[in-house]
């Protein structure tokens, strides 16, 4: 994501640092640090929290997530071969954070390469379409 794309957001964002280091290193570093899980390496990405109602945030917890997605515009490595390099994705909900740069979902870890943002947006379903 340029930064036109992030002036284009219309609101505010935080810059945030991902995992500082080699593609090949943040591989090596991902199989080392979850061995039994998928993961992917993102570039380019931007981290969404959703505002939402109280009741919206509790029903969320209960099933073991969080408000909050994780969009890229640029896959670099996926380790199952699901999303292809050079090609966007969006995750589903935040599990829970881990150190600089690794974004797990139930599925996944998606290792934040390089700088990237983060904003708070109100929560509409078709956001996630």
């Amino acid at each position: 994501m340029s930064t036109d794309f992030f002036d284009r957001l219309g609101r505010p964002s935080l810059v945030m640092n991902g995992l500082d280091t080699t593609l090949e290193a943040g591989i090596q570093q991902a199989q080392s640090l979850y061995p039994h899980r998928e993961f992917c390496m993102v570039s380019e990405w931007l981290w969404v929290d959703f505002k939402g109602s109280t009741l919206m945030v509790e029903g969320l917890a209960l099933q073991g997530v969080t408000p909050s997605i994780l969009v890229a515009a640029n896959v670099l490595h996926d380790s199952q071969d699901r999303f292809r390099a050079g090609r966007g994705v969006r995750t589903s909900f935040l599990v829970r954070y881990e150190g600089l740069g690794y974004f797990l979902t139930q599925n996944t870890v998606y290792v934040m390469l390089g700088p990237g943002r983060r904003i708070q947006l109100p929560y509409r379903s078709e956001f996630l379409i």
